[in-house]
């Protein structure tokens, strides 16, 4: 998009990981979307669940999706 930053999926799950660490409910579920799909990271629907049961338990709406989608496949 010509926004001056390159594009970097593992530098992306790098400060996602950051911030998910620290408790950020957004982030958790964003890196465990990147687990789900295995872009910045190697793809892993145990992390992805991990990820997500984590937002989801804080009240994300958007992984409490997530991790029921998760589930059914």
């Amino acid at each position: 998009m010509g926004h001056g930053i390159e594009q970097s999926e593992e530098e992306a799950a790098r400060w996602l990981r950051t911030a998910a660490d620290k408790g950020d409910s957004h982030a958790q579920y964003f890196l465990g979307d990147l687990y789900e799909d295995g872009r910045g990271v190697p793809q892993s629907d145990a992390q992805a669940a991990l990820w997500y049961s984590l937002a989801a338990g804080q009240g994300n709406a958007e992984a409490q999706y997530s991790l029921g989608r998760l589930y059914l496949r």
